[in-house]
């Protein structure tokens, strides 16, 4: 089940439509000499749709744990701090990566959560390096923005009604 479903994801982030357009500005140097500038801009759209099976991964991902973990109230209350570690991010209140925010939930010592987070892990930085190569590198900033937002959703579905 989890197999199919990064693969569907995969497949879903490499197939939507038209990812960037790029101007090229040509200016004249004072010696005579020319100077291109290249500004790349993504399609905002397609990046959110692509980024809604990373969303779906999360939620699939908190929902098992939490099920395996029989609800325990220690792993709710990881996913729950994660989720306010990720706003914090989001809102520029914090320096930590999202990989600093997973990487905390996986030495919860809890297995289930464990699991669960590394197979999350795995599977978005497949997701990141299919949107890289969709997008290119010289928007990774954008892309990996795109990418905790979609965890941070996915948190927040996976979440809801606990």
């Amino acid at each position: 089940m989890k197999k199919l479903a990064v693969s569907l994801a995969l497949i879903a982030v490499v197939s939507v439509g038209c990812m960037t357009s790029k101007k090229v500005t040509t200016s004249a140097n004072p010696d005579g000499s020319f100077t291109s500038t290249t500004n790349v801009v993504v399609n905002e759209a397609n990046l959110a749709l692509d980024c809604t099976a990373i969303s779906g991964v999360t939620a699939v991902a908190v929902n098992t744990a939490l099920i395996q973990s029989k609800h325990d109230p220690v792993v709710l209350q990881a996913l729950k701090n994660s989720k306010t570690a990720l706003d914090a991010i989001l809102f520029g209140t914090s320096q930590q990566t999202t990989q600093q925010v997973l990487d905390l939930l996986k030495i919860n010592g809890n297995p289930a959560l464990e699991q669960q987070v590394s197979q999350l892990v795995d599977t978005v930085s497949k997701l990141e390096l299919a949107l890289l190569q969709k997008y290119g590198t010289t928007v990774k900033g954008e892309i990996a923005n795109s990418i905790l937002q979609a965890i941070d959703t996915g948190l927040t579905i996976g979440l809801a009604g606990s």
